[in-house]
């Protein structure tokens, strides 16, 4: 997955990085990782020191990219070759681009229930609209990265952070390989 991350990378940019992150006690990322960081260019593994949602790890990454556009993804759900396609619309736009499924088929019952329960406590109690089927996979200019950055919260759930800092979203459908 990284191989084919930075082929899409080496293909469209002449400058890139790629950053790896890996929860503490995870071994096997670890090892698998360092041994591409050998052999790649660009690539960065980070350890964080201790076990972290999502939304954490993301901001980690964020805060330790250097370059003007940072795309997030999941590899053993997006499909890299999309890369492109998210920074153009990030560039064209000048805005986050967040990917959104085109189907949650897939997805379980109790899964549905438990996202429908957090939608409504979202859009009822907290006030805070947040587009419907969004996935981590998004790209975002360094202005976005910045203000987020520097939005000093506790809390660190990326979609209402974006939501907070007034960032302008523009929602890219696509196919997600499976259920989240």
């Amino acid at each position: 997955a990284i191989k084919d991350i930075q082929g899409v990378l080496e293909k469209n940019y002449s400058q890139y990085e790629i950053i790896i992150l890996s929860y503490a006690h995870n071994k096997v990322d670890e090892l698998i990782f360092k041994s591409e960081l050998i052999k790649l260019d660009g690539l960065r593994f980070v350890k964080l020191s201790q076990n972290s949602d999502l939304d954490v790890m993301i901001s980690a990454g964020l805060d330790m990219c250097l370059g003007d556009v940072c795309v997030v993804l999941q590899p053993e759900i997006d499909d890299s070759n999309l890369i492109p396609q998210f920074v153009d619309k990030c560039l064209e736009t000048q805005s986050v681009v967040l990917g959104l499924r085109k189907s949650t088929k897939k997805d379980g019952w109790a899964y549905r229930m438990g996202r429908a329960s957090f939608y409504f406590i979202c859009d009822r109690i907290l006030q805070v609209n947040l587009p419907r089927k969004t996935t981590y996979f998004l790209a975002m200019e360094r202005k976005s990265i910045t203000q987020l950055l520097n939005f000093k919260h506790k809390f660190r759930f990326l979609k209402v952070l974006l939501n907070a800092i007034g960032a302008k979203t523009t929602l890219y459908e696509y196919d997600a390989s499976v259920s989240l």
